[in-house]
């Protein structure tokens, strides 16, 4: 079976609606798909009806973007995310990343890199940030913007109060979906990671 278990929408920081990356992953031979979209579900009931239209099985999931002393990522699949109580708990980190958002954008002004987005958006992301840099001529490319402005150590880079991978996991399993560390090697050290993994494993 080819899958793909860790899809982005415009939802967040991916470049096509979800109805679009769904048809577009059907294409190409898909048949499951995930959509894993930065601390919000909003494209998940599009992506879900695509995907009973196109044949595709689907997972709805979420990436929920947290931090211990580095960023790190927590995917959470099967999750019920129709639940009220759910859907607050997400406002909240939701609300938490807009901060962030803000902040950034702020640094980026006091650099005079003046972009025209709205940094309050639902959706918005560091990488779309660093996308609209690149087009507006303010770096050379994604990674450029990141090391000069948006990751740590960059002039823009906003540390600001955020979601635990602790209580990423939790609110995941508190409503029914299997929490996952996405891409755990892109930015832990195996120490790290090893103490981090020791720590979640009550939590699944």
């Amino acid at each position: 079976m080819r899958a793909d278990l860790h899809i982005h929408t415009s939802a967040s920081d991916g470049t096509k609606s979800p109805r679009d990356t769904v048809l577009h992953m059907a294409r190409l031979g898909a048949e499951l798909l995930a959509v894993t979209d930065h601390d919000t579900v909003a494209g998940l009931d599009e992506a879900a009806e695509t995907c009973r239209e196109a044949g595709l099985r689907f997972v709805p999931g979420i990436e929920i973007s947290a931090h211990s002393n580095s960023e790190i990522h927590v995917l959470g699949y099967n999750i019920d995310y129709k639940n009220p109580e759910f859907r607050e708990e997400i406002a909240k980190v939701k609300s938490m990343r807009r901060e962030r958002n803000l902040l950034i954008g702020g640094k980026l002004s006091a650099c005079g890199v003046e972009l025209g987005i709205d940094f309050g958006a639902d959706g918005l992301g560091r990488m779309n940030i660093a996308r609209a840099m690149v087009e507006q001529g303010f770096a050379k490319d994604v990674q450029d913007a990141f090391n000069r402005y948006l990751g740590p150590g960059g002039r823009a880079y906003a540390d600001t109060r955020r979601t635990s991978p602790l209580e990423a996991v939790k609110l995941i399993s508190a409503f029914g979906g299997l929490p996952v560390l996405a891409h755990p090697k892109k930015y832990l050290q195996q120490k790290t990671l090893n103490l981090l993994i020791e720590g979640l494993k009550p939590f699944g």
